[in-house]
């Protein structure tokens, strides 16, 4: 039988639908192995406020377990030496469905990232079909405690081997040591260095904060043997099922394939971005092999001297009295709509241009880093050529002060150019990109158990 299974990381929240869930398999599967009044006396803010330490604890890995968005189990791992499989918990109607197999794959995925190579669990003797499913997965017996006054609190110890895989493989990357060396080695160069690693502030916040801070971040080596073949890290927002490429950095075919792999294995069903230099082929196949679609390449722009007394009259700060017409002018092909730049008042700000009383155009731009950006600058088209695009990057270059600017503007896009260039901005020769969109597909697990 087909089962679709999708594997999503658990974030703090889940951690009252994953204590729910093991009160119902307690229930339905352990009533008989267990003692009635454990499972019936279930302390359920106990057991949510366990998990939610074990969420946030980088030392564990919790992963839901879901079919068509509804929750069917989950998966708590210990990543420790030795790693430990600390609990696989399936709701029992979708037991004997094939879906076992499906797991116990994924979680060998997952020990194999991390560098495992075994990994041990504990099961209840008396549990019959799961001492039966861990035997039919490779487990040979390391350990039993079968001694203990109440029966339920008896044990067998399984082991596993993590499958190896010959060629590439993915890792997790921990420290900044394993990777330093690889990322200077792409520096200066024109087909494969990544746009978004050129200044100090970029490499901190695109690198180091991925690996040090893995929460919402996801940094992955691809090594042949010992050899690091490919690094690249993604922005991970779970509960928006959307990733970004933040960096890229290869000029080997396989450790792409291989990336990709991990993205439809780990993340099925997710919108994902990817910027990347225009002249790195290697990912713009991988990207087109999958239908990608691609925007126009952008022309990198920096601040050089800014020009002084510049016309902002009619360009106002945002007020929420101007929501309406600001949101209902905004694009909304674009990840930062203007509900999530609202949201995020503590990273930009948003001037709107006021002709008459009426909203006729705006900008976002950022205005927390030490080179800000533009991201989104619109003028109804009837008030075109009017120099209300010129007043709103003026606004925001005297809001901005002696911190430095910089824009991606299309490299057709002539007016757009000539505007910035008005203002005091120049171009910027090797450091454009190019960004492509990408709907992972959504896996289906065949496996029968």
């Amino acid at each position: 039988m087909q089962s679709t299974v999708v594997f999503r990381r658990a974030q703090e929240e889940d951690a009252a639908v994953i204590a729910k869930l093991r009160q119902e398999i307690w229930s339905t599967t352990y009533r008989g192995i267990y003692p009635d009044d454990m499972i019936d006396q279930f302390d359920y803010a106990w057991h949510t406020q366990k998990d939610a330490q074990r969420i946030k604890s980088p030392a564990y890995a919790v992963y839901l377990m879901m079919q068509e968005d509804h929750p069917i189990g989950y998966i708590t791992l210990h990543i420790s030496v030795p790693a430990h499989l600390l609990s696989l918990y399936l709701r029992q109607e979708y037991q004997h469905r094939g879906i076992g197999r499906r797991v116990f794959s994924f979680i060998q995925e997952v020990f194999q990232t991390r560098g495992v190579s075994t990994f041990t669990c504990e099961c209840q003797p008396d549990n019959v079909h799961a001492m039966t499913f861990y035997r039919r997965c490779g487990g040979r017996v390391v350990g039993e405690d079968l001694s203990n006054e109440e029966s339920w609190q008896n044990s067998v110890t399984f082991q596993f081997d993590v499958k190896r895989k010959t060629g590439p493989v993915i890792r997790s990357i921990r420290t900044m040591d394993e990777c330093i060396e690889f990322v200077r080695g792409f520096h200066g160069d024109a087909q494969f260095s990544d746009p978004m690693l050129t200044n100090e502030e970029q490499f901190q916040t695109n690198l180091v904060k991925c690996v040090e801070h893995p929460d919402r971040h996801c940094a992955l080596g691809v090594y042949l043997g010992e050899q690091l073949i490919g690094l690249f890290t993604f922005l991970v927002l779970t509960e928006e099922r959307y990733l970004e490429m933040l960096v890229g950095l290869s000029r080997d075919r396989r450790a792409y394939a291989e990336m990709f792999r991990y993205l439809e294995r780990h993340y099925p069903g997710y919108s994902a971005d990817f910027v990347f230099n225009p002249k790195n082929y290697l990912c713009k196949q991988l990207l087109e092999e999958r239908h990608a679609e691609f925007e126009p390449e952008q022309q990198k722009m920096v601040l050089d001297v800014p020009v002084t007394d510049l016309d902002t009259s009619g360009v106002e700060l945002f007020t929420p009295e101007y929501q309406e017409p600001y949101l209902s002018m905004h694009h909304q092909e674009t990840y930062w709509t203007g509900e999530k730049v609202l949201a995020a008042a503590d990273r930009f700000r948003v001037f709107l241009a006021i002709h008459e009383g009426k909203v006729v155009g705006y900008l976002d731009v950022t205005y927390c880093f030490e080179q800000n950006e533009p991201y989104d600058l619109f003028v109804l088209e009837e008030y075109r050529r009017m120099g209300f695009g010129r007043k709103l990057l003026a606004q925001a270059l005297k809001c901005n002060g002696p911190k430095g600017m910089m824009a991606m503007v299309d490299v057709e896009a002539v007016a757009a150019i000539r505007l910035f260039e008005s203002v005091g901005f120049q171009r910027v020769k090797q450091e454009n990109n190019v960004t492509a969109h990408w709907m992972i597909p959504e896996r289906e697990g065949r496996e029968q158990l």
